[in-house]
């Protein structure tokens, strides 16, 4: 299980979009991508990833193995 720190102020220090560094870290492998820029912030990422997804940018099979770590964590936690 791969989880970033909040992407954020990473963004920010390298002058980059949080749309397009957490598709960066999404196709590098992380599972769960952490933002505390608010809602408006975690929205136009989330439409990035989709957007990606959608137009077979990032892989379909990275995708669901990041899915099935998820869900068995979340099964861990009960």
């Amino acid at each position: 299980m791969t989880i970033t720190d909040s992407l954020d102020g990473a963004a920010h220090a390298r002058r980059i979009a949080p749309n397009v560094l957490a598709l960066a870290a999404a196709n590098a492998g992380a599972d769960l991508i952490l933002l505390t820029g608010g809602e408006v912030a975690s929205r136009d990422v989330y439409r990035t990833l989709l957007q990606a997804a959608q137009r077979g940018r990032a892989h379909r099979s990275s995708l669901l193995a990041s899915y099935r770590r998820i869900l068995a964590l979340k099964s861990q936690a009960r």
